[in-house]
């Protein structure tokens, strides 16, 4: 059975949408702040590291599921409705 091009960029863009949603970044903040916590036992330079790292996972999160709604606007759904959807999501960022 063969896909078409849209069903295809529909399930890319769920995809991308997984991992903008995953939590391995926040696995990856915690075992990083340990770390470091473990070195150097300074708790509150552990929680700035932590809060950091939490932070940027946060915006890679959020550019990854922008450009899922990219892919859907443009190959799966390209009305206009939708174009001015992301166009205000994408605008501020």
């Amino acid at each position: 059975m063969r896909m078409s091009f849209t069903e295809t960029m529909d399930h890319v863009a769920v995809g991308v949408e997984l991992a903008g949603v995953s939590v391995l970044g926040l696995v990856w903040s915690a075992a990083r702040a340990l770390i470091g916590w473990s070195r150097t036992r300074n708790g509150r330079g552990t929680y700035q590291e932590l809060r950091e790292t939490i932070g940027g996972v946060l915006l890679l999160g959020l550019e990854i599921l922008v450009a899922a709604d990219l892919i859907k606007t443009v190959a799966v759904a390209p009305t206009m409705e939708n174009v001015l959807v992301l166009g205000l999501i994408a605008i501020p960022a």
